[in-house]
């Protein structure tokens, strides 16, 4: 068996503020391109989710 140890609460708040941290560029880039709109900005992420480009704006708004 593996040891570990339960994720304590401030650690779960932690990877969750480091997820947001990492993803928040795209989300914003995403809102603009939407300019509001929703139904278009969840259009914009379905057509990136099947492209396969979200990683590689990922990326990219990471590397700015």
């Amino acid at each position: 068996m593996a040891d570990w140890a339960p994720l304590s609460a401030s650690d779960v708040k932690a990877l969750e503020e480091q997820a947001f941290q990492s993803l928040k560029d795209y989300y914003i880039k995403l809102a603009k391109e939407a300019g509001g709109d929703l139904e278009r900005g969840k259009a914009i992420l379905e057509e990136d989710y099947i492209k396969g480009t979200r990683d590689a704006k990922i990326d990219y708004a990471r590397e700015k």
